[in-house]
């Protein structure tokens, strides 16, 4: 039933997500791999320093205890790993 109305010259052009499925599976190219996860891990860690500086502006980490802050900055950077 597959060869019933295709002639040997008639073949279908390929549209849509067929033309693309190609590029979008396909590793980059010239290795800029390693130019995103550094883009992505220094996001990770401005979005975690920048949450926990807004943190202290809005005077919820005291300065008064000490390891408050670098647990902050270490819980925002384990839940700032979805962002990028």
């Amino acid at each position: 039933y597959n060869e019933i109305g295709i002639d040997a010259g008639d073949e279908e052009e390929e549209s849509g997500w067929k033309m693309i499925h190609g590029d979008i599976f396909r590793p980059p190219s010239k290795s800029p791999m390693g130019l995103s996860v550094l883009v992505g891990s220094g996001l990770q860690i401005a979005v975690a320093i920048l949450g926990t500086l807004l943190l202290s502006l809005t005077n919820l980490l005291t300065p008064t205890m000490k390891g408050q802050a670098l647990g902050n900055i270490v819980l925002l950077y384990v839940f700032s790993g979805t962002i990028g």
